[in-house]
């Protein structure tokens, strides 16, 4: 049990999703090794008065369990600078989150929990990720109503009426609903989570879906007659053929980013984040065109997205009077968030030089000049080596370079000698 804790914690280091197997693991041992549910039979006295020693050393070991998830928490709490979950910079990731009613959020989730419920029955389409604006705020809410439904309540029918079911079947419900409910309960609005919908989520509760349809399968094939049988084992052999070809083909969209990105364009095309990844594909593919399109896609859907905007500006051609505008939206809605973004700002830098230069404009050239030398000595500081650092101060030595060239033969010929001192 200590070994199985320990993996855990270190499971916990590596991904937070990894928290959720200590619960899983609780939720086992209370319900088929502490017997928590036949604690509560209508019993012979005698009887109801042994149960409890099988489930105070259960209930021990859920208390360590929880002893060593509260400290794993505490340390994530102390790495990330006293945050349980890291703060979100832009709706894009996670737009419910941003959501100032609390009524309206509430019933937002409620849709992204029925999505995770279809997902998981039936994951014919599957999606990378389902971000800004995949999964809008619902208009009607039986979706969600059914969802919860087809979760709660048959735990609940075992619980109360399940006392004369078959050895193991309520276990078995009870278990796979915890299987289902336990580890997603992360994911599910307890704690701000950086997307809407994402299918690594439901890693963990698929195995509450397998437990919960093998419970089913025992129930009917017992039931069946001798010409049942077969027929039961014929849907069977079909629907693991068919779940082993969806995740065949699912697994093959992993092969490289561009593939992944592309069926998550296609899948999702109204999320934004899913858009501008695939354009950072196409773009990192050379193939510019098309990642400016997918780009533009983006911001149709999400105008203030400062990493399409970005990402559009470097795909554009050069001289392209679009590319100044971008980087100014992507450094006013970057600031807003607190975020410096040295490079987009030496990038903005460089292109109003060249357009000073272009242009021939004195002034501008002197100003642009002071503003690429700033920008690139802050870059040049948080260069990671010393090879790029050498980069940019040989960018910035050919800038200045051009731009006393330009001032020298500007104008009348002959540059004023405070304009050459600046330059």
């Amino acid at each position: 049990f200590a070994g199985a804790c320990g993996a855990c914690f270190a499971a916990l280091l590596c991904k937070e999703t990894g928290g959720v197997a200590l619960a899983v693991g609780a939720a086992f041992d209370l319900i088929l090794h502490g017997g928590l549910l036949r604690v509560f039979d209508a019993e012979a006295p005698r009887e109801r008065a042994d149960k409890p020693h099988r489930l105070r050393p259960a209930l021990a070991r859920t208390a360590t369990a929880a002893g060593v998830s509260a400290a794993f928490v505490a340390f994530s709490v102390w790495v990330r600078g006293g945050t349980v979950a890291p703060a979100l910079a832009s709706k894009v990731e996670n737009p419910i989150a941003f959501e100032p009613v609390w009524a309206r959020r509430a019933a937002w989730y409620a849709r992204v929990h029925a999505e995770y419920l279809w997902l998981a029955l039936c994951p014919m389409v599957s999606c990378q990720d389902w971000g800004f604006n995949a999964v809008p705020y619902p208009a009607s809410h039986l979706p969600a109503a059914a969802a919860y439904a087809l979760v709660f309540a048959p735990p609940l029918v075992a619980w109360r009426w399940g006392a004369r079911w078959r050895a193991g079947v309520r276990e078995g419900v009870v278990l796979a609903a915890a299987l289902v409910v336990v580890p997603f309960l992360p994911a599910s609005g307890v704690l701000t989570v950086g997307t809407t919908v994402a299918e690594r989520l439901l890693l963990f509760p698929t195995a509450g879906v397998a437990l919960a349809a093998g419970v089913i399968f025992d129930g009917l094939h017992r039931r069946a007659g001798v010409k049942g049988r077969p027929v039961l084992w014929c849907v069977l052999a079909a629907a693991l053929v068919l779940a082993g070809t969806v995740t065949a083909r699912r697994s093959a969209t992993w092969v490289s980013e561009e593939v992944l990105y592309a069926e998550t364009a296609a899948q999702c095309p109204e999320s934004a984040m899913g858009q501008h990844r695939f354009g950072v594909a196409l773009r990192k593919a050379g193939r510019a065109e098309e990642a400016g399109e997918a780009q533009r896609r983006a911001l149709r859907i999400h105008p203030e997205y400062t990493d399409a905007q970005a990402e559009l500006a470097k795909v554009l051609p050069d001289g392209d009077p679009e590319r100044i505008p971008l980087l100014r939206g992507v450094l006013r809605g970057r600031a807003a968030a607190g975020d410096a973004a040295p490079g987009t700002a030496a990038l903005l830098a460089d292109l109003l030089c060249g357009k000073a230069v272009a242009d021939r404009d004195q002034a501008a050239c002197v100003a642009a000049s002071r503003y690429a030398v700033d920008e690139h000595v802050k870059q040049r500081g948080r260069a990671p080596t010393a090879e790029a650092a050498a980069a940019a101060t040989r960018k910035l030595a050919a800038r200045q370079a051009a731009l006393a060239a330009a001032l020298t033969q500007g104008g009348s010929g002959t540059a004023p000698p405070a304009a050459l001192e600046e330059a």
